[in-house]
């Protein structure tokens, strides 16, 4: 069962084959997929109250045991899958097009307007900081980041 939002958490495999059974929610499952032996793999959920639309935004830290999800383009949260905890959570006024982590602690966000930077590890800063507005003009770019 998925800690956090109280879902069965099923292989791919399970679900392809049948072995799944039970579901501890009736709104989400969260499920661990990898595409092929040489990809890594990722956590997607699964909508199951609309249209089991298939959501494919988290984003895993490169060392650590910790994840972020984005949901409905502005609602963020970090979480420590390690020590089972959710760190941080914050909306964002406008839609985050883009967003990646560019170094151990930090996530950059990019919205229509503007660029954040997103210390999910330290406990004074509660949302991410605007760094500078952008041109909305300009297409987003990852190489910022």
């Amino acid at each position: 069962m998925c800690k956090f939002c109280r879902c069965y958490v099923p292989s791919l495999s399970s679900l392809a084959d049948g072995r799944l059974q039970t579901l501890e929610s009736d709104s989400f499952v969260c499920v661990r997929e990898k595409k092929n032996e040489a990809a890594s793999p990722e956590v997607i959920i699964i909508d199951l109250k609309n249209g089991n639309n298939v959501i494919r935004r988290p984003i895993k830290h490169w060392t650590k045991q910790v994840i972020a999800l984005k949901a409905q383009s502005r609602t963020l949260q970090i979480f420590d899958l390690g020590a089972k905890a959710k760190l941080k959570s914050t909306t964002m006024n406008e839609d985050v097009v883009f967003w990646k982590w560019f170094s151990e602690t930090t996530i950059g966000l990019v919205t229509d307007t503007t660029v954040y930077h997103w210390n999910v590890f330290d406990p004074n800063e509660a949302a991410p900081v605007e760094v500078f507005k952008r041109n909305p003009n300009l297409s987003v770019s990852s190489n910022y980041f």
